[in-house]
C-alpha cells in the first residue's frame, strides 16, 4: 500500500514536470519566447506600432484559459508557467492600448 503511494506521487511529480516542459516548448516553438523577450522590448521603447493586438489578444486569452485550467486542475508547474506568460502577455497589451488609444485620440 505504502509502495503505490509512492509510486502514485512519483508519476504524478513526473507528469507534472513533463507538463511545465511541454508548456514552455509550446510557447518558446509556437512563438519563438514571443511574450518575455517581446515585452522587454515592449518595456524598454515604449512601441508596439509592429505588433498585431489580435494575436497578442489571443495569446492572452488562450494564456488564460491555460491558467484558469491549472488553477480548476490544482497543478503548480501549469500554474506558474502561465503566470508568468500572462504577465508578459500583459505589459504587451497594456502598451499595445495605450498607443491604439493615442492614435484614435489624434485622428
Amino acid at each position: 500500500m505504502l509502495r503505490q503511494k509512492r509510486r502514485n506521487i512519483a508519476v504524478k511529480i513526473h507528469f507534472s514536470a513533463n507538463g511545465f516542459y511541454h508548456h514552455h516548448r509550446l510557447v518558446s516553438a509556437s512563438s519563438p519566447p514571443v511574450p518575455t523577450c517581446q515585452a522587454v522590448k515592449t518595456w524598454r521603447t515604449r512601441r508596439t506600432s509592429d505588433l498585431s493586438l489580435s494575436m497578442f489578444m489571443m495569446v492572452f486569452l488562450g494564456t488564460a484559459g491555460w491558467l484558469v485550467y491549472g488553477l480548476l486542475k490544482d497543478d503548480l508547474p501549469i500554474i506558474l508557467a502561465n503566470v508568468i506568460t500572462l504577465g508578459t502577455s500583459f505589459v504587451i497589451l497594456y502598451y499595445k492600448v495605450l498607443e491604439v488609444r493615442a492614435k484614435l485620440k489624434s485622428d
